[in-house]
């Protein structure tokens, strides 16, 4: 894992997920237990009060990847790479982010449930957001599974930086900085990512394991949407 420190404030890692190719087909083509069906994705679903307040609902669909200890008698044990390959290069970028940007030991990264990955719409983006400005001790991570497409720039313009995060590399920032306001751009592909926040794990349609699609859509206030049910349909 190689990483570098963009306007003295972003620290980007790349080659952190060397297999990120085989991780986007596998969360294609599996479903089970630990990895959900495509559900819809977006920040109606946020954990963030800041994200959730968007005005923009889905974005696109995504998949929850849960932690492979749901797993415990081990009957999915051939899948538990897929976890894996993404959840120690976020330990391994963790542990090297807390000591570059001298995270307190008082602060440490909370354990994870899993997370959710995000298959972004062609030609959807994530408009102009703070992520989490009313926590100071909170960091985001964005985890980039691919980059086969034109387009998708990250964007921070309080810091005029833009650039295209590579396939397999995690970009991480504290939440709640001012200058750290920043954009998905549309890209003519689907990309893929993962939203994450240092304490609040996964964020924008994480569902408790073995809570329920159905349940937790149905708990969401006002329940469904007609796109909602449309695209659990599709993908049931």
């Amino acid at each position: 894992m190689k990483y570098e420190i963009l306007k003295e404030r972003i620290v980007y890692f790349t080659d952190a997920i060397p297999n990120h190719k085989e991780v986007v087909e596998a969360l294609e083509n599996t479903e089970n237990r630990l990895i959900t069906k495509w559900i819809p994705w977006g920040n109606r679903y946020a954990s963030s009060i800041e994200q959730s307040k968007s005005s923009i609902d889905n974005y696109g669909i995504g998949k929850v990847l849960y932690n492979t200890e749901y797993d415990t008698n081990k009957e999915l044990e051939d899948t538990h790479w897929i976890f894996d390959s993404i959840n120690n290069a976020v330990l391994e970028a963790s542990s090297i982010y807390k000591e570059i940007m001298s995270v307190p030991d008082d602060n440490p990264k909370m354990d994870s449930g899993g997370y959710i990955v995000g298959k972004y719409d062609i030609g959807a983006e994530r408009g102009l957001h703070s992520d989490c400005p009313y926590d100071d001790l909170e960091h985001s991570y964005v985890i980039y599974l691919n980059d086969n497409y034109k387009g998708g720039e990250l964007n921070f313009p309080e810091l005029y930086l833009t650039f295209k995060p590579k396939a397999g590399s995690i970009v991480m920032f504290k939440s709640s900085d001012p200058d750290h306001v920043h954009q998905a751009q549309k890209s003519d592909a689907p990309k893929y990512i993962i939203p994450h926040f240092w304490r609040m794990g996964p964020s924008q349609g994480f569902i408790p394991f073995e809570f329920g699609i159905e349940n937790y859509f149905d708990s969401i206030e006002d329940g469904p949407t007609a796109s909602e049910t449309d695209t659990l349909k599709r993908y049931s």
